[in-house]
């Protein structure tokens, strides 16, 4: 396969639970994961792309997503790049 000039990108909010009061709730994660695919059989880079406190353009009026995950912990380890722990 030729490789594409521009990578097709997927991006993936995420979400992650917690236990408030006995109940479950999600909350979103200041973070996408993005992934980049080339089409031509080779790996698919993947990276975290950082949201948190990111304005919307008068032209955006919601944010579109390829997929929404939902975890019971965070993905992988360090995943809260830029955060306190």
């Amino acid at each position: 396969m030729a490789r594409l000039t521009s990578p097709i990108r997927k991006v993936a909010c995420v979400f992650t639970s917690y236990e408030v009061e006995g109940k479950k709730t999600y909350t979103r994660q200041p973070y996408n994961l993005v992934s980049l695919d080339y089409g031509d059989g080779s790996p698919i880079n993947s990276y975290i792309e950082l949201v948190c406190g990111r304005a919307l353009s008068p032209s955006e009026r919601a944010e579109t997503y390829d997929e929404v995950r939902f975890y019971d912990a965070e993905p992988f380890s360090g995943s809260r790049i830029g955060f306190a722990r």
